[in-house]
């Protein structure tokens, strides 16, 4: 599903990260563990097609995403992958429903198309009751349920989540993992998750690799 080999990614005169090479099966839940500035959120970034790397190679589901476009990697985005984030991302002024619909508005999914398949996303995440509230109107787990069905609309291949529950209490966040997990074990996806939280990555991730300062140790 992912091939990297000798990647590198620098933000100006700042090398981020030093020549990473990891290998990620299909199915697989990889969970990368790491300090505060080890390098984890930009690799995430990187596989997820947000960020183009300094030099290396990096190849997810077949896709060469070291010589895409940035219009190439967009398209990749919205059909193979899913993002989950720590801050929930949603927009304010948009309900539920609208917030789920984002993708594949994006994607240029026709009106009851969309509807339908958000719809059923949020039924998965188990908030059809909500489709009419909006962010504001919503506890912090709802919230990570409204982004986790935005994310999972599409039926993507590849799940990446950045600290999904770093926002929440720990009782929230169990809850959330578990919901992760039997998302991407439903539709056979890929699942990396990026935190600092070891025992999260235990309970959740059946394989485990860890950065620091820029490489896999």
């Amino acid at each position: 599903m992912v091939e990297i080999v000798n990647l590198f990614k620098s933000f100006g005169e700042t090398q981020v990260l030093r020549g990473v090479s990891l290998t990620i099966e299909p199915q697989q839940s990889l969970g990368i563990l790491g300090k505060s500035g080890s390098g984890k959120s930009t690799l995430l970034h990187l596989i997820g097609g947000l960020d183009e790397p300094t030099s290396g190679i990096i190849r997810v589901a077949g896709v060469d995403l070291g010589t895409s476009t940035s219009d190439a990697r967009a398209r990749f985005r919205l059909t193979q992958v899913g993002i989950v984030f720590q801050a929930f991302h949603l927009i304010p002024s948009k309900n539920t429903l609208e917030n789920v619909e984002l993708p594949l508005t994006l994607a240029g999914y026709s009106r009851p198309v969309r509807r339908r398949m958000a719809q059923e996303a949020l039924d998965s995440v188990g908030l059809s009751h909500r489709v009419g509230h909006y962010p504001n109107q919503l506890s912090g787990g709802e919230r990570q349920r409204v982004a986790i069905a935005r994310a999972i609309v599409h039926k993507p291949i590849l799940l990446l989540a950045d600290e999904p529950t770093g926002n929440l209490d720990s009782a929230t966040g169990a809850t959330i993992m578990q919901l992760l997990k039997e998302q991407t074990e439903r539709t056979r996806a890929t699942r990396v998750m990026v935190t600092h939280d070891e025992e999260l990555a235990k309970r959740s991730c059946d394989r485990i690799v860890r950065m620091q300062d820029g490489l896999l140790v």
